[in-house]
């Protein structure tokens, strides 16, 4: 994965696609049970027609200097290839929204009333790239899942990868997998017994000035279903405003300010 800064601040994980070797000699940095679990997490991701989530996102920045932040949101994420995209990240402050019909991409600060409207990408892997130019509010996950290749773009920059054993993520065994790279240390808990899901990942890095924690669970994953009716419909709140950029840095609901 790499990282992606904003105005000297950073906000996200970005999205590299490329195809995965199938060749453990191209990932020498895994290990043998890491890179078996990426194989088989990868097309899944891939091969996905349509998929859907409820997830809780948990960021928190301690700055070396002042008081320390967190800020939960809970998403729900939902798309239909080769560009339906819906996701939805509620907050107490209000939240955020992206939406592909297949024609138009709209993102929408539902606190601040504002939203943007583009052109829908032709495919998923330019939906994650644009949720990098967002905030931490939609976690590092769908980011890099949604590009061309789901495993190479997480593994991307990754310089150790190892297998932390087993673990339980609410009632669920999984395969902790822990991953390091420059300046930047994440893991992934990913089902052990059917579907190879991300259930929880968490990343750790810092920044000047600080330092940024998310954490990020899953649930209720629905594969191949029939799409949720009307989800990957954009209704504008009452009153909202259509603006060419959201507002970024100097957005009173980011956590790292």
């Amino acid at each position: 994965m790499k990282t992606l800064f904003r105005l000297a601040a950073v906000i996200a994980l970005a999205v590299a696609p490329a195809a995965y070797a199938a060749d453990d000699k191209d990932h020498p940095e895994l290990d043998k049970k890491t890179a078996e679990v990426m194989k088989k997490l990868g097309p899944l991701y891939k091969d996905a027609k349509v998929l859907r989530t409820d997830g809780v996102v948990e960021t928190t920045v301690t700055p070396d200097a002042g008081e320390k932040r967190t800020v939960k949101v809970k998403v729900a994420v939902e798309y239909q290839r080769p560009n339906l995209f819906a996701m939805r990240a509620k907050h107490d402050k209000g939240g955020l929204e992206a939406i592909s019909d297949g024609k138009s991409m709209f993102m929408c600060n539902t606190a601040k009333k504002e939203y943007t409207e583009a052109k829908a990408p032709k495919g998923l892997d330019k939906v994650g790239e644009a949720l990098q130019m967002v905030g931490p509010e939609f976690g590092m996950l769908f980011q890099n899942v949604l590009a061309a290749d789901p495993a190479e773009a997480l593994l991307d920059g990754v310089t150790e990868g190892k297998h932390a054993g087993m673990e339980k993520v609410d009632g669920k065994e999984c395969h902790h997998l822990k991953f390091k790279q420059e300046g930047l240390d994440w893991e992934l808990w990913v089902a052990a017994e059917g579907q190879p899901f991300v259930l929880k990942a968490l990343s750790t890095r810092e920044f000047p000035g600080g330092k940024m924690v998310s954490v990020e669970t899953y649930s209720n994953w629905k594969h191949n279903t029939d799409p949720t009716k009307d989800v990957f419909t954009f209704k504008a709140p009452e009153g909202a405003k259509k603006v060419k950029a959201l507002r970024g840095e100097d957005d009173d609901d980011d956590p790292r300010r």
